[in-house]
């Protein structure tokens, strides 16, 4: 497993650095608007597009908020190398027609928001998973924490998705009253390559299988020009590799869509970032899981081949008090799939109101 950590890693940093990014665009509000509002078919929909830069991190943050910013908060993290626009309008309408203001952000180092850089003296083509990361997972989850104190809101509902649920748990457990309740979907109480949540066959997946693709795709996505072709290519391969169901007809509808709001703003494509770095060496949260008060919802796919339906298992048993939904079928990118939509919004919803 750390061989091909140390293979893939390295070359894919190394590219980000080599290639860099454009310059910062000004802090405040860039849209303001009224969307088209799928659910009612009518042009009702509340948007607001943005950036900021956290006082805690000093990371400059794409967000935007769908809905009423006097409505009760929702804050949606996302996974390791999507972006903000995999939460898709099948997710966050409904939450927003039921009276909520859903607020999403691309992390530091994806999409819209700040490239990291690299860091003076670092080496990445030398780097081992041993080593610290740029920046530890501690820290995406402080830049969380500071959009939710620049946009002056007192506390949100978090729902994290994979990697996005690791994050959540880590806003609950250094500011606990920013977060009204919990909801963590398809993550882990650990990091990925933790074989006390993980079984040997998905590791091998790691090691078989994933590693080898995100080092076939890395080069070529970085160095050749990303045509929406392409990009197709490669996200179908990608999350197809990741869940089965993304391969389906509906799921390439999904993907269809990602792409089209990709295409829509100039957003930076990583195929991986120093993310997975913090992803890699992050620490197993399970002592300090036990010790949450904050109501608690973990939905995860019965079916995931990234992160095994035990690690949803151990937070409902690690977490005080915290309900356990099993999606029959899904896998691990079931939140972009809307034909899961009935199986678990209603019980999110629910949740929210305790």
């Amino acid at each position: 497993m750390k061989n091909h950590l140390k293979s893939f890693f390295p070359i894919a940093v190394s590219l980000l650095c080599i290639l860099g990014c454009a310059g910062k665009p000004d802090d405040g509000v860039i849209k303001e608007e009224t969307v088209l509002n799928n659910t009612t078919g009518k042009v009702d929909l509340p948007h607001t597009e943005g950036y900021l830069t956290t006082d805690n991190t000093g990371m400059q943050l794409w967000y935007d908020i769908y809905g009423d910013m006097d409505n009760p908060k929702i804050l949606l993290v996302h996974g390791n190398e999507t972006q903000a626009v995999s939460w898709m309008p099948h997710f966050y309408e409904p939450l927003v027609n039921t009276g909520y203001c859903v607020i999403r952000f691309d992390h530091r180092d994806n999409g819209l928001s700040e490239n990291f850089g690299k860091p003076k003296g670092f080496k990445p083509a030398k780097w081992t998973p041993e080593q610290a990361p740029p920046y530890p997972l501690v820290d995406m989850a402080d830049d969380a924490i500071g959009l939710l104190e620049k946009l002056d809101i007192e506390a949100a509902h978090v729902v994290g998705h994979s990697m996005g649920g690791m994050i959540a748990q880590l806003v609950a457990i250094r500011r606990p009253d920013l977060v009204q309740t919990l909801v963590l979907i398809a993550t882990s109480p650990s990091h990925t390559f933790d074989s006390t949540y993980q079984p040997l066959e998905i590791l091998e997946f790691f090691e078989r299988d994933l590693a080898g693709m995100v080092k076939r795709m890395a080069l070529p996505s970085m160095l050749m020009p990303l045509t929406r072709k392409r990009m197709m290519k490669l996200t179908t391969e990608f999350f197809a590799a990741m869940d089965e169901n993304m391969a389906t007809p509906y799921g390439r509808e999904m993907l269809e869509r990602y792409v089209t709001a990709y295409y829509s703003g100039g957003r930076k494509f990583n195929i991986m970032s120093w993310q997975g770095m913090a992803l890699v060496t992050s620490k197993s949260r399970a002592d300090e899981l036990k010790n949450l008060t904050i109501p608690t919802l973990i939905i995860h796919g019965d079916r995931d081949k990234i992160l095994d339906y035990a690690n949803g298992e151990a937070l409902a048993d690690l977490i005080p008090g915290a309900n356990l939904i099993t999606i029959k079928g899904g896998g691990h990118m079931f939140p972009q799939l809307d034909v899961y939509n009935g199986e678990y919004l209603d019980h999110m919803i629910d949740h929210f109101q305790r």
